[in-house]
């Protein structure tokens, strides 16, 4: 099956860390979502169509990079380990999807083996 090459994975990858969510603490989660959704849903679109398995372990990290900009912009989270934060943007996730890879289910698991409690 075709699917999307590594020279794409680390493009898009690049272009995620080239939005240095980090840096953007002061940014609502749902201001960063619609600046981001169109990119998303081509890159779901286009690479997604053939092998979407493929593009979710690309967006898995987008998930990753979203946890570490919420440790960011909450002092709660700031001590802990980052699976933490990445359970809370779960949550959201399934509350209101605004990301456009979350209604495609692609959102944070949550993930226990991790997690420090």
């Amino acid at each position: 099956m075709p699917a999307i090459s590594n020279k794409s994975k680390k493009k898009i990858k690049d272009e995620i860390r080239s939005w240095n969510l980090r840096s953007k603490a002061h940014t609502p989660l749902d201001l960063i979502a619609k600046y981001t959704n169109p990119v998303i849903q081509g890159w779901m679109n286009y690479y997604g169509k053939f092998e979407p398995r493929e593009m979710q372990l690309v967006m898995m990290e987008l998930n990753v990079y979203l946890a570490q900009w919420a440790k960011a912009k909450y002092k709660h989270f700031r001590r802990k380990p980052w699976i933490v934060a990445y359970r809370w943007l779960g949550d959201i996730a399934r509350r209101s999807p605004m990301f456009y890879h979350w209604k495609l289910g692609i959102y944070p698991k949550n993930v226990k083996r991790y997690c420090v409690e």
